[in-house]
């Protein structure tokens, strides 16, 4: 298994800037998909976070 790192884009969250920038620190292999949450696409998006995380919170799994 590899470890996917769910993200909203580096400029419009520092959050997900963070834990990108710990996993990289750590020399720990991860596939990036950004997810963008900003507006116009929000709620689109939104719903695609739904598909893998039944809270629609963006967040790291496993696949």
């Amino acid at each position: 298994m590899s470890l996917v790192l769910y993200t909203g884009t580096h400029n419009a969250s520092s959050w997900a800037l963070r834990a990108w920038l710990a996993l990289r620190e750590q020399g720990i292999a991860f596939e990036e998909r950004i997810v963008d949450i900003r507006r116009p696409q929000r709620f689109e998006n939104l719903t695609r976070i739904g598909q893998f995380s039944p809270p629609a919170a963006v967040r790291a799994g496993r696949r």
